[in-house]
């Protein structure tokens, strides 16, 4: 009598079982068709994908850097550690260009993946330079004053 109640409970456990992975399945997939779920990389319906692409990046440490990213038609300096992104200033996209340019960089190649990091001290001077001054531009920007 008690191997009867006790394979019966097990049956009744199992079904339950499918039947709320069943409604979880069920209730995911409308979700998603309406468009309120899904991964962050594909967008609802109706909504345009924003082209997103890594123009340069300079690691100032260990886990921050320096990046320079062209979205939705403007050119972004973003302040990139890993805790947070911070958006440092926009950058004139002529002169992005042109320093890409100057450089051997090839803008809008459609690299996947980030830019390669550029340690202080090398590739060529104008490069250098012109990092020096965006970084010297962005610190004191970012002084805290005390009066």
């Amino acid at each position: 009598m008690i191997a009867a109640s006790t394979a019966s409970l097990v049956i009744r456990l199992v079904v339950s079982l499918g039947i709320v992975i069943g409604l979880m399945t069920l209730a995911t997939k409308v979700v998603r068709k309406r468009g309120y779920g899904g991964s962050v990389a594909a967008p609802s319906r109706g909504a345009l994908a924003a082209s997103v692409e890594v123009l340069a990046r300079r690691g100032l440490s260990r886990n921050s850097s320096v990046v320079v990213v062209r979205a939705g038609g403007r050119h972004l300096v973003l302040g990139v550690s890993d805790s947070n992104i911070t958006l440092l200033s926009e950058a004139d996209p002529v002169a992005v260009e042109q320093e890409l340019t100057a450089t051997g960089a090839q803008p809008g190649s459609g690299q996947d993946g980030p830019a390669p990091r550029t340690e202080p001290g090398r590739g060529s001077q104008g490069s250098s330079t012109a990092w020096k001054a965006l970084l010297d531009h962005m610190r004191e920007r970012t002084v805290r004053r005390v009066t």
